[in-house]
C-alpha cells in the first residue's frame, strides 16, 4: 500500500511514496504544519534555503505524534517564522530531529517555546537538536513540566545557538525539563547568549546523566532569577552531572547581587572542570572541594564570535566555533608573514561555502609551508 499525500503547490516531495520513511523536499515558503500532518513515521522533511512563515500567526504550536526529522538542506539556511512545536497528550514518539534550521519567533507573544512535551502522556526516546539558531522565544527552548511523568529518555543538543530566548520572566529556563524523566541529558558545543532566565532547570527524583560540555554561556541569569544549573533533590549518584571545558560569563541585567543566580545547584555528586565561572558566590552546594575558576572573560563580540580572557593562554573551552584569543579551535590565526596557498570559507556551522560569500563565515587560510589556519571574518 502507498501512502497517499495531500497535493500542494508549495509541497515538493521527494523519494517513493511506500511504507519506508521517505525525505519530503520543501520548496521555500512552503507550509510546514502541512508537510508535518501528511508525513509518515520516520519521515525526513527537508527545507531549501529560504523563509517559512507559520500562516497562523505564530498562535497554534504544531502536533508531533511521530518519528519524524526536520532539517535544513543547506544547514543555517532556512529560516523558521513563529513556528512551534508540541508533543500532545498521548504523543509517544520514538525519534524527533531538528538539525540545521534557524527558528525565531515574536518576545511580544506570551507563552512561546520552541518545543514542548508538556503532558503526563507525552513521551520521546530520543530527542536531538543540533546546528539550529533558535531565538526569540518568549518562555524558553525546551518545555516538560508535568510531575515527573512527562518522558523525555535521552536529550541531545549539540552545535546549537540560543539567543535571546526566556525573556518574559527571570523564573525561567531555556532548558526546562523541570519535572520531566530523562536518563540521559548532553548539552554540547553550544552558545547561550542573552537571556534573564537559567541555563538548565531538572527536577524528577530519578538518576540522570547530564553532561554540558564546551559551552559558551555569556549573559544569562538575572540577579531576581533562578540558579544557573538548577538540579533537583533527587538521588543523581549513579550518573552524576558533569560541567565540563565551559565559559560563564555575565549577567542579563549586568548586576547579579552575591551571584546567587549564577550558582551552580548540585544536591549530589557532580564535577566542574576547566571552566570559568564568573561572578560565582556558590559554585557548588552539597559538595566538598569547590572547583577554582580557570580565569575570566575580558571582553567578547557576540556578532564576530570573538571573546578574550585573562589569562590570554586560555584555549579549548567553551564552544570551539568563538574565536577564543585568537584561535579557533586551539588552530592559531593567519600569519601575514607567511605565503598563502589557498583560501577556503565555510559558514558557522562548517559547510564549505562554493558561491558568493557574505555574513560571519569562517576563513580557511592554507600556507605554501603546508600549515593551516582559520579565523571567524566578517564579509
Amino acid at each position: 500500500m502507498k501512502r497517499n499525500f495531500m497535493l500542494m503547490a508549495s509541497l515538493i516531495l521527494a523519494g517513493t511514496m511506500s511504507l519506508s520513511a521517505a525525505d519530503i523536499n520543501l520548496a521555500a515558503g512552503a507550509d510546514i504544519r502541512a508537510a508535518v500532518e501528511t508525513a509518515g513515521e520516520g519521515d525526513v522533511i527537508i527545507l531549501a534555503d529560504g523563509t517559512y512563515e507559520d500562516a497562523t500567526g505564530g498562535e497554534n504550536a504544531i502536533n508531533l505524534t511521530k518519528s519524524i526529522t526536520i532539517k535544513a538542506a543547506d544547514p543555517g539556511k532556512a529560516s523558521l517564522v513563529k513556528y512551534s512545536f508540541m508533543v500532545p497528550a498521548n504523543g509517544n514518539i520514538a525519534d524527533l530531529e531538528f538539525d540545521g534550521i534557524n527558528a525565531s519567533h515574536d518576545l511580544t507573544m506570551d507563552s512561546r517555546y520552541f518545543l514542548q512535551v508538556n503532558t503526563a502522556t507525552s513521551a520521546v526516546t530520543n530527542l536531538t537538536i543540533k546546528n539550529c539558531v533558535i531565538s526569540d522565544f518568549s518562555r524558553g527552548v525546551v518545555r516538560a513540566t508535568q510531575d515527573n511523568a512527562t518522558k523525555i529518555t535521552n536529550l541531545l543538543i549539540e552545535n546549537c545557538i540560543f539567543e535571546g530566548n526566556s525573556t518574559g520572566n527571570a523564573g525561567y529556563a531555556n532548558i526546562n525539563t523541570q519535572k520531566c524523566t530523562s536518563e540521559s541529558i548532553i548539552i554540547r558545543n553550544c552558545t547561550f547568549y542573552h537571556s534573564p532566565a537559567a541555563l538548565f532547570r531538572y527536577e524528577a527524583t530519578n538518576n540522570l546523566n547530564l553532561l554540558i560540555e564546551n559551552c559558551t554561556v555569556l549573559n544569562l541569569g538575572s540577579g531576581s532569577g533562578r540558579k544557573m544549573i538548577e538540579i533537583g533533590s533527587g538521588t543523581h549518584s549513579d550518573s552524576p552531572l558533569s560541567v565540563k571545558d565551559c565559559i560563564f560569563s555575565g549577567s542579563f541585567d549586568t548586576t547579579v547581587p552575591d551571584g546567587t543566580s549564577h550558582s551552580i545547584d548540585l544536591y549530589n555528586l557532580g564535577t566542574v572542570e576547566n571552566c570559568i565561572l564568573e561572578g560565582y558566590s556558590t559554585v557548588l552546594t552539597n559538595r566538598s572541594g569547590n572547583p577554582e575558576s580557570v580565569g575570566s572573560v575580558t571582553s567578547f563580540d557576540f556578532e564576530s564570535f570573538t571573546i578574550a580572557t585573562d589569562p590570554a593562554t586560555i584555549s579549548g573551552i567553551g564552544d570551539p566555533r568563538w574565536i577564543l584569543n585568537g584561535q579557533v579551535n586551539g588552530i592559531s590565526v593567519p600569519d601575514a608573514e607567511k605565503v598563502v596557498k589557498s583560501v577556503e570559507y565555510y559558514d558557522i556551522l562548517g559547510k564549505q561555502i562554493t558561491g558568493e560569500v557574505k555574513g560571519l563565515v569562517i576563513e580557511k587560510v592554507v600556507y605554501e609551508d603546508g600549515s593551516i589556519a582559520t579565523a571567524k571574518v566578517l564579509k
